[in-house]
């Protein structure tokens, strides 16, 4: 879904329209929160679902772990690549690369702990996981945040009523990168 700000951003950004910019960025972003509601919904019951697609009970049990301690970090990475594709059509790549290894061997450490240390099996992959997820988009939005000439301030704004007015166009251009 995040594929509309490839398009729409670097329309807007050509056109120097700055404020369009942080628009389109927070449409996607509103429609990721929905979009998340959703999936929530239904990655909760995947126990469920596993069983009525007759899939071993404990496999559709280690799913579920997974999925339930995965999930919080799942949300987070959405918006992190929301925010990666809208730096990335302006030009704006070291910042994701660095965080993106930092965050790397942030990874690689975690999961030593959980799955060594603690011994937390899948639940400990689960947990790594989401931890990075967090962490890349933590560090990327206070960067961007804190880096005052790295976006044109007119687009890091927050949510208003052109961010929903603009959802119907987004979608036009979301919806075929799903």
């Amino acid at each position: 879904m995040c594929g509309g700000i490839d398009t729409l951003v670097s329309q807007a950004f050509g056109r120097k329209d700055y404020y369009l910019c942080g628009v389109y960025l927070n449409t996607a972003r509103l429609i990721l929160v929905v979009l998340a509601v959703l999936q929530t919904l239904v990655l909760v019951n995947c126990r469920r679902i596993f069983e009525l697609l007759e899939q071993p009970a404990d496999s559709a049990e280690v799913a579920q772990q997974y999925i339930l301690a995965v999930l919080p970090g799942l949300f987070l990475n959405m918006q992190f690549e929301c925010l990666r594709r809208f730096l990335l059509v302006q030009g704006v790549y070291n910042p994701i690369l660095y965080i993106l290894v930092g965050s790397l061997l942030l990874h690689m450490c975690s999961l030593y702990v959980y799955l060594i240390l603690l011994d937390l099996r899948i639940v400990g992959v689960a947990v790594a996981t989401a931890t990075t997820y967090s962490i890349n988009f933590i560090a990327l939005t206070l960067y961007v945040h804190l880096k005052k000439n790295l976006v044109r301030r007119e687009s890091w704004h927050c949510f208003d009523l052109n961010s929903v007015m603009q959802i119907p166009r987004y979608l036009r251009f979301g919806l075929p990168s799903c």
